[in-house]
Parts: C-alpha cells; sequence; structure tokens
C-alpha cells in the first residue's frame, strides 16, 4: 500500500497492519495509531504531530523528515530503523526501544526518554537540547557530532555510551 498527501487528522487506525506500507507527505496529527504494526514502512514528509503511538511497532522502517512533535510514543519499537531528519521535539519516548536504529539530524529537544532502550542505536548530528534521560539503559550505543546540551540523566548510567565529537556528553 502507498498513501501519497492523505489528511488523517484524527484518525482512528487503532491496531491497523501497515506492514510495509509506504506513506508521503500524509498528515497523521491526532491520529491514533496506538498498537498498529508498520514494520518495514516507508514515511517520507508526514506529520504524526501529538499523535497516538502507543505500542506501535516500526521496527525495520525507514523514516525521513517526518515530526513527531508532542506525539505519544510510549512502548514503540524502532529496531533496526533508520531515520533521517525530521523531529520527536517534546515526544514522549518512554519505554521505546532503538536497537540498532541509525538516527541522523533529527531533533530530540526536550524530548522525555524514560525507560528507553538506546542499546547499539547511531545517532549522529542529533539535537537533544534539554532532552530528559531517566531510566535509561545506555548500552553501547553511540552519540557522534550531537547537541547534548542541558540534557539530564535521572537514575541512569550514560558511561556505556560512546560520544564523538559532540557538544556536551552524555552525563
Amino acid at each position: 500500500m502507498v498513501v501519497e498527501g492523505a489528511d488523517l487528522k484524527g484518525a482512528e487506525v487503532y491496531g491497523r497492519d501497515y506492514k510495509l506500507a509506504g506513506f508521503f507527505d500524509c498528515d497523521f496529527t491526532q491520529a491514533n495509531l496506538a498498537m498498529a504494526f508498520m514494520s518495514g514502512l516507508e514515511a517520507v514528509g508526514c506529520t504524526f504531530h501529538d499523535a497516538e503511538l502507543e505500542l506501535a511497532s516500526l521496527d525495520h522502517s525507514r523514516l525521513r523528515d517526518c515530526t513527531f512533535e508532542d506525539a505519544q510514543i510510549v512502548a514503540a519499537h524502532f529496531d533496526h530503523t533508520r531515520v533521517a531528519g525530521g523531529h520527536f521535539r517534546k515526544a514522549s519516548l518512554a519505554r521505546t526501544t532503538w536497537d540498532g536504529a541509525v538516527v541522523r539530524e533529527v531533533d530530540f529537544r526536550e524530548t522525555y526518554f524514560g525507560r528507553t532502550e538506546l542499546k547499539g542505536g547511531r545517532f549522529i548530528g542529533c539535537d537533544f537540547r534539554g532532552a530528559e534521560f531517566k531510566e535509561t539503559e545506555f548500552e553501547g550505543e553511540s552519540f557522534e557530532q550531537c547537541d547534548l546540551t542541558d540534557a539530564t540523566y535521572e537514575e541512569c548510567d550514560p558511561s556505556g555510551a560512546t560520544s564523538k565529537e559532540c557538544i556536551g556528553q552524555p552525563g
């Protein structure tokens, strides 16, 4: 399934199967995508402002220039996903997993990472200013050329992460 330019604001697509779907320039503002199965999804230029993506599966997906501002993305999976551009500003990424994800030039300013697993993820050129890491698992991930200014770390040990050419350091 390929969808282009669709206005899906406020759509109730709870638990739907979008495996290997393609969404291009679609607006999911305030949509309910909780428990949606989107493994292998390709999304380009889509807006998920204030959307609900609790327990969504986005494993092995490709997200480019998408916005997730103020979205509730609790317990979702981004394992082995490629994310380029776009932002997750002020989103809740509590209990999400990012195992093996590669994330480039994404804005995570003031984003909440509570009990998040970043294991083996690569974050390159990302902006984490003011991000909050609480009980986050740092194990083998890398931050390269990221801005971690004013990021906070509560009840977690970021020493398991590596950083290269970053402004601010984990922890």
